[in-house]
């Protein structure tokens, strides 16, 4: 049985469609017919048929303007073209071959020769709309196949990224141990506070009285700027709720007031209250307030309180340095003895705490 095809008959003299309309009859296809090359394009547009059989000269749009409509339409272009002509137009019909047409038919029809060059067509359309498919399945494999390999690519490096936050984890655990350990074995001989306490300060143009510096420090603090020739005393504080200043940094400015300061040499620095963190807060509100005047700060000093002292300084180092050095002065807590804090309840708590703090921002705490 033969398969139908939309044959698309373009011809502008009446006879000639109606003839090569019953020859498609006969030959077992459905006809479609057109008087001149503009209804063609629309028929073509609209229907999409198999084969086109195309007289060369009509009025409106001849066969040569259809012919090169279709050759430059990407979704026309497939569709295959078998030019009519008379004897005499055959050096039409060359020219429309070279155009892209697929084959000719000369008038009078003959029947069987019809049937061989739209037969021929057909399949020349079948194994080229079949090359097609192929094409396309070939295409939408290799897609197919990329964004797997790009699947797998992230994949492998997922897993590469995730073994490396593995490495990284055990080694902080084990450094977290092994620190842990140190500490520990500093407490067994006797040295922890003094690791904690630590005082190392330089030549610096600020003083900071951290927020961890009780009031009655003030004094000490006092006598530290008055020896050290600094330019500038800092003391920062927590914002208290519905507060606009820190209570305990202006409490600590009234006091070195009392203790014979000018107050143009006091500034107080007070931050939004915050959970965790407070000193590295503090030291980065001081950062960017530096950033605000027309100070030139080569090197601060920081006073802190006790063993909190060593962690004052490496998070005031991770925020300063290396722009602005940064050195640590730390006060006695008086509340115990610091050669034997593991005798007062208040010793032991302070000085573990401040171990434990000390490495969770040396191992664990990344700045923003």
């Amino acid at each position: 049985m033969v398969n139908s095809a939309n044959i698309l008959i373009v011809d502008d003299n009446k006879v000639n469609r109606e003839v090569l309309k019953d020859l498609t009859f006969t030959i077992e296809h459905t006809p479609v017919l057109a008087e001149n090359g503009a209804l063609a394009i629309a028929r073509i547009k609209k229907e999409h048929p198999d084969i086109v059989l195309l007289d060369i000269l009509m009025p409106v749009m001849d066969g040569y303007e259809v012919l090169d409509h279709m050759k430059g339409d990407t979704d026309l272009r497939h569709i295959p073209i078998i030019m009519i002509s008379a004897v005499d137009e055959m050096d039409s019909v060359v020219q429309c071959i070279e155009k892209g047409a697929d084959d000719y038919l000369i008038k009078p029809f003959n029947p069987i020769l019809l049937k061989a060059r739209i037969s021929a067509c057909l399949e020349k359309k079948r194994l080229r709309d079949k090359e097609e498919e192929y094409r396309h399945q070939i295409e939408e494999y290799n897609q197919n196949l990329s964004e797997a390999y790009e699947n797998l690519q992230q994949e492998y490096e997922a897993r590469i990224l995730a073994e490396k936050k593995l490495k990284k984890i055990r080694r902080s655990v084990f450094a977290f141990i092994f620190v842990f350990l140190f500490i520990l074995s500093y407490a067994v001989f006797e040295n922890v506070h003094q690791f904690l306490a630590v005082t190392k300060p330089i030549h610096g143009q600020i003083l900071v009285a951290g927020p961890s510096m009780p009031v009655h420090e003030a004094e000490r603090v006092a006598e530290e700027f008055r020896q050290g020739n600094y330019k500038l005393i800092i003391t920062t504080g927590e914002i208290s709720k519905n507060k606009k200043v820190s209570i305990h940094a202006r409490s600590f400015a009234a006091a070195l007031e009392k203790a014979g300061f000018d107050p143009k040499q006091i500034k107080i620095l007070s931050f939004p209250k915050v959970e965790k963190d407070r000193t590295y807060t503090s030291a980065a509100m001081l950062k960017q307030w530096l950033k605000t005047t027309d100070l030139s700060v080569k090197a601060i000093n920081v006073y802190s309180h006790g063993p909190h002292a060593r962690r004052t300084w490496l998070l005031y180092e991770y925020v300063f340095e290396p722009e602005i050095k940064t050195g640590i002065i730390s006060a006695d807590n008086n509340t115990y003895n610091p050669q034997t804090w593991w005798k007062t309840s208040n010793g032991v708590r302070t000085t573990l705490n401040e171990a434990i703090a000390y490495m969770y921002a040396r191992l664990i705490f990344r700045p923003d």
